[in-house]
């Protein structure tokens, strides 16, 4: 392993940035190179909204970037004097501030991390070919090209998505603004990013009557405020090795009365290790029949956004389960033909617009950067079994079709899903940075 190896990011947003705060740790003469096509550096999609009502849904005492210095993003607001607790939500264009700082070096360290603004077109073995025609050559090349656009659903016919009034980023506002306040949407997904569109709607005034299509049709949970770890459940749980051992284990609390949002709570540092436990027809299962139900207990929403969507509801929000099957639009509206989980029979529901906030796309071959793309095109890289992401080991690390470790390429954050499950937040990416900046170093 070289002395300085120049290490290669593909991906300026909050991976990257604290990636590369974390080589400087450990190596202050670092060698690195980030590329970046046009999100602002550190803050990506999720920190880049412009909005006060969008706000992180961890607490800031547990947004540092740096797992050694767990204070350093509620110092960073003291310093800034910002009206914020340790225990507050924060906007999260203020958290994309803190993360843009992060990425403002020192003078004596901008000579050795050069940002790049320009696009990979495309990865070969230490080789990054650029969009301007420039070529980077570097030790180690580290993906972490975080989340991208959600997919367009089976249902949207070409023609719908087309339209438009079908909107296909949910963070596109500027596309958004294009809804008249009385016109009726439908949203399909009823997770984080659907209360993200609903704030937003609702800040604009909008009257008209919104509807939430999911599969389960849950409407989000608040977080509350005096959650405590149950410290004997957790031992339970990090001392099964089966799915059903942590079902039980999980039933048998929740049995004697402690809530969803305690045992989530509890083994939440703790996910990742329950994960590499169990085998792939096990996590296999979960992500057909529990993932939801995780998904509702862990990613809540604060008290300020859920007293929102209450007041919202009933009269003008409301959440419905099913899958759809078709889309028409006549006479200016479309309609959605649905099937409840209730009963069997299709029903419909008619909307002016559609918004596309089904998550982040998991059709890597359609939706991922071109590079990408070309890297699974060509087998340099494979999705991992469950196609969450890429195929890799714990440590980020790729495999190669044929199940080899690559030398000098790996991964960060959400392209981890399959690997680790619980990658996509700051408190997961903060741990991997510094594991992987140890790694690449040799430390």
């Amino acid at each position: 392993m070289p002395s300085n190896p120049h290490i290669i990011i593909i991906g300026g947003g909050a991976s990257g940035i604290i990636l590369v705060r974390q080589l400087l740790h450990f190596h202050p003469s670092a060698h690195i190179s980030i590329v970046e096509k046009k999100n602002p550096w550190g803050a990506g999609v999720a920190y880049n909204t412009p909005y006060d009502f969008h706000v992180l849904n961890v607490r800031a005492a547990n947004m540092s970037a740096f797992p050694g210095k767990p204070d350093d993003f509620v110092n960073w607001l003291k310093e800034k004097k910002l009206p914020y607790s340790g225990a507050g939500f924060v906007p999260r264009k203020i958290y994309g501030d803190y993360l843009c700082e992060l990425a403002e070096l020192p003078a004596g360290k901008k000579e050795q991390v050069r940002f790049i603004r320009d696009e990979a077109l495309r990865v070969e073995k230490r080789l990054v070919h650029l969009a301007s025609g420039e070529t980077l050559r570097g030790d180690f090349i580290v993906i972490a090209a975080g989340n991208f656009l959600p997919t367009k659903p089976a249902a949207v016919r070409d023609e719908i998505a087309q339209d438009k009034n079908y909107h296909p980023d949910p963070w596109n506002y500027t596309d958004l603004e294009n809804i008249g306040p009385a016109e009726d949407v439908l949203i399909i997904g009823s997770g984080l990013t659907m209360t993200d569109v609903a704030l937003f709607l609702h800040h604009r005034g909008h009257t008209g009557e919104i509807t939430s299509l999911s599969i389960h049709g849950f409407a989000p949970e608040v977080h509350g405020t005096h959650i405590s770890p149950n410290e004997t459940f957790r031992d339970e749980m990090r001392a099964c090795e089966t799915l059903s051992g942590y079902l039980r284990t999980w039933k048998k609390y929740a049995a004697s009365g402690i809530g969803a949002e305690s045992l989530a709570a509890s083994i939440r540092p703790f996910v990742q290790e329950l994960w590499l436990k169990i085998s792939i027809p096990e996590r296999r299962q979960f992500i057909e029949h529990l993932r939801h139900f995780w998904g509702t207990a862990r990613h809540r929403v604060p008290e300020q956004c859920f007293s929102v969507l209450e007041k919202m509801q009933p009269g003008q929000l409301r959440f419905i389960g099913g899958r759809i099957k078709v889309i028409g639009k006549s006479a200016g509206r479309f309609e959605i033909f649905y099937v409840p989980r209730s009963y069997a029979t299709t029903t419909s529901v008619k909307a002016h617009h559609i918004i596309n906030c089904t998550g982040p796309s998991l059709h890597y071959e359609k939706d991922a950067p071109v590079f990408l793309r070309t890297m699974l095109e060509e087998g340099l890289v494979c999705r991992d079994p469950l196609r969450l992401g890429l195929d890799a080991d714990s440590t980020g690390q790729l495999i190669n079709p044929k199940g080899g470790l690559h030398a000098d390429l790996f991964a960060m954050g959400s392209l981890l899903r399959g690997t680790l499950w619980e990658i996509t937040s700051v408190p997961d990416i903060r741990v991997q940075a510094e594991k992987l900046a140890k790694l690449l170093l040799g430390l």
